[in-house]
């Protein structure tokens, strides 16, 4: 999976009063205000045949603050999502968000709004995991301002908001069956 360039991430510490906006991503590590993406490809067993989509990782830089992160580890198999548009709520404990001063508590409620613009082919049995033909080209906005639970201001009581538009894009070459890779299959 890879972001496209036209992706976008604002993002800000409240208490700081720190606001900074990103268009598209910049290799890893970032620097001043810059965010990178990056995309840990996830696993089949081949045993049982479940399926873990890997997860997404936001990684910006606040310059002289240092770097945070944000995490999506469950969005599902995107494999057959069909064209359209759809809410998707992570799983509790799915999301995390990791800024300057450590670990915020755990990312529960978030809402997700899935807009698939292009949608070929599909998943296939193990160890071909998609068609030859897949093509998935999507993107994922969403907002962390709308998390629960709020201060006594109406406010996410969280320090660390980001207002998201990722534009990401998957092919069929981007699914590889690693014989050699771990398999946790005990």
């Amino acid at each position: 999976m890879h972001a496209l360039d036209d992706s976008t991430f604002d993002w800000g510490y409240r208490d700081f009063q720190l606001m900074a906006q990103s268009t598209g991503f910049v290799p890893a590590p970032p620097t001043g205000y810059d965010c990178s993406f990056s995309f840990t490809p996830g696993l089949v067993r081949p045993l049982d045949a479940s399926f873990d989509p890997g997860s997404i990782t936001l990684t910006c830089s606040g310059a002289l603050y240092g770097v945070f992160d944000i995490k999506l580890t469950s969005l599902g198999d995107m494999r057959d999502w069909p064209a359209g548009t759809f809410t998707l709520v992570p799983p509790a404990g799915t999301v995390s968000i990791v800024g300057f001063f450590g670990a915020a508590p755990p990312v529960a409620g978030l809402a997700v709004t899935v807009t698939v613009e292009a949608a070929v082919g599909g998943s296939a049995p193990y160890p071909q995991l998609v068609t030859s033909d897949y093509v998935r080209t999507f993107r994922l906005d969403f907002d962390t301002a709308s998390l629960a639970p709020k201060d006594e201001n109406g406010r996410p009581d969280v320090t660390m908001t980001a207002k998201v538009s990722l534009h990401l894009s998957q092919t069929a070459a981007e699914y590889v069956a690693d014989p050699t890779a771990f398999c946790g299959c005990v």
